[in-house]
C-alpha cells in the first residue's frame, strides 16, 4: 500500500486539500475560543430541578413543533395555550435559574 502524498489529505486527493484550505479560510477565523464554551454551572441543589425542568420542557416544545407543523395545532389560535403549558411546566422557573448561572459566570459583564 502506497503513502499518501500528502499527510493531511488521507487519500492524497486535490479536493481534500481544497476542502482543508476552505475551511482554514473561511471558519477558522470565525471559530470561537473552546475555552468560552462551557455548559453553565449549577449549584448541586439546583442540578435536580433543572434536570427536570430541561425534560419537560423540551418534550413538550418538541411535541408543539411537530403539531404545529403538522397542523393539529394552529399558531394564531393555539400559541396562548402552548405559552400558559411552558409557563405551567416551569419556564419562567427555568429562565431564571440560567439567568443566574449566567450572572455568576466569568462571561457575564
Amino acid at each position: 500500500m502506497q503513502e499518501p502524498e500528502d499527510p493531511l489529505t488521507p487519500d492524497g486527493s486535490a479536493r481534500n486539500r481544497f476542502e482543508l484550505q476552505n475551511v482554514k479560510a473561511n471558519y477558522v477565523p470565525f471559530a470561537v475560543d473552546i475555552e468560552k464554551i462551557i455548559p453553565p454551572l449549577f449549584p448541586p441543589e439546583v442540578s435536580l430541578e433543572m434536570s427536570a425542568l430541561v425534560t419537560g420542557i423540551n418534550m413538550f416544545v418538541e411535541e408543539s413543533i411537530a403539531r404545529f407543523v403538522v397542523g393539529t395545532l394552529c399558531l394564531d389560535r393555539d400559541w396562548d395555550s402552548y405559552m400558559n403549558n411552558l409557563r405551567r411546566l416551569g419556564l419562567e422557573r427555568y429562565l431564571y435559574i440560567m439567568q443566574t448561572a449566567y450572572e455568576a459566570s466569568p462571561f457575564y459583564r
